[in-house]
């Protein structure tokens, strides 16, 4: 597990994460029904269910929300994987996380000899 990770593998991890996070959002969006953005998603499962017969037969609870949030987090993700070379190079999150233990190793505790 220990693989050097590189910068773009890095900027997709993360813009995975941002999309699981949008994702969840778009569900609490749509169960709380916020004006606008609930219509929204609710038009997206509508097409989807026209589009994918089989979702019909899903027998568990805001089924229609949970399908619409996770087609949101998809295109979320789809519509930012382009921009991703610029995340990477950009941010460089290993300069980052190397200047943090450089950091972090100067503001060691002090330890007081007792005689």
């Amino acid at each position: 597990m220990n693989q050097s990770s590189s910068p773009l593998r890095e900027a997709t991890e993360l813009l995975g994460i941002l999309a699981f996070l949008f994702g969840v959002a778009c569900y609490f969006a749509s169960s709380y029904h916020v004006p606008v953005f609930s219509d929204c998603l609710d038009g997206l499962a509508m097409l989807l269910y026209d589009w994918i017969p089989s979702l019909n037969g899903l027998k568990i609870a805001q089924a229609q929300q949970i399908v619409s949030s996770a087609a949101a987090a998809l295109l979320f993700f789809v519509a930012t994987v382009p921009i991703t070379p610029w995340i990477a190079f950009r941010s460089r999150v290993s300069d980052m996380e190397s200047r943090m233990r450089n950091i972090q190793g100067r503001r060691k505790p002090r330890t007081v000899r007792i005689r």
